[in-house]
């Protein structure tokens, strides 16, 4: 969209980096493209890894998922070549891999379930809200102060918001459940499927864009379902997946980090 996929440079494996105290520089071990051999320096050097591995993700333990004759499928290592049109597909996770992944497959799959232990807090993030439309107007003679001021207010509400859900956990609760609801279609039942068991500061919590995830969660296209009658937010969720039925496994609450479709 702005040109930034020029600065990206793809198929660039960092082996090793080590930091060099009297240039003040980062030296960079780089395998470019599987084979060639490549030194980057840099005064910067940004750990964006998270917590995944980029080589053997921790997979979740499905029992006779080996007998299972559709396609299993990582979103870590997803096959190009993977058609799940028409068929039906469960998510395995409702971790944030799955908030993404469930909208973005429900308009070819003939019908798409996320297989969930307990449901996350999926809020609607707006491309752009009403401050950030407001800070525009006021500040169009000036874009340097412009990106400024919203820089400062994405700075600034996720702190806020955390906060209020950790101090005021059932005003909380109320207040996120109420708006995440008021875009769900009306014939989708909100209990058990959108009815998280804990507050919004002990769970994961999700964004989807200006409210894809819950507008695509219509009973005809798309499910979610308990993966079990008693719910532990805590333990990793699997992985989604694609086939004729198609699995996937999507990212598990803090302890894991699988996502995988299965078709």
């Amino acid at each position: 969209m702005y040109g930034i996929d020029k600065k990206i440079q793809f198929h660039h494996h960092v082996n090793g980096a080590a930091w060099s105290s009297s240039s003040k520089t980062w030296t960079m071990d780089i395998t470019a493209n599987g084979t060639e051999q490549k030194t980057i320096r840099s005064r910067f050097f940004m750990f964006c890894t998270g917590y995944y591995d980029y080589d053997k993700p921790l997979d979740s333990v499905i029992p006779g998922i080996e007998s299972f004759k559709g396609t299993v499928a990582h979103p870590q290592f997803w096959p190009e070549d993977l058609d799940y049109t028409d068929k039906n597909v469960v998510v395995v996770g409702s971790g944030a891999t799955a908030i993404t992944i469930m909208p973005a497959m429900a308009d070819k799959a003939a019908h798409i379930t996320m297989l969930q232990r307990s449901p996350s807090y999926i809020m609607s993030q707006p491309s752009q809200d009403a401050l950030e439309i407001l800070i525009r107007k006021l500040t169009w003679w000036n874009k340097s102060l412009e990106h400024k001021l919203i820089r400062y207010k994405w700075v600034m509400i996720p702190f806020l918001l955390t906060r209020f859900c950790r101090y005021f956990p059932a005003t909380a609760k109320k207040f996120v459940s109420k708006a995440m609801h008021a875009q769900l279609p009306p014939t989708l039942a909100r209990d058990p499927h959108f009815n998280p068991t804990t507050t919004p500061s002990s769970s994961d919590s999700a964004c989807a864009r200006t409210g894809t995830f819950t507008r695509r969660s219509a009973p005809a296209r798309a499910a979610s379902r308990p993966a079990s009658s008693r719910p532990s937010p805590r333990t990793p969720s699997s992985s989604p997946l694609a086939r004729n039925s198609t699995r996937t496994s999507s990212s598990p609450p803090r302890a894991s980090s699988s996502a995988s479709p299965a078709v």
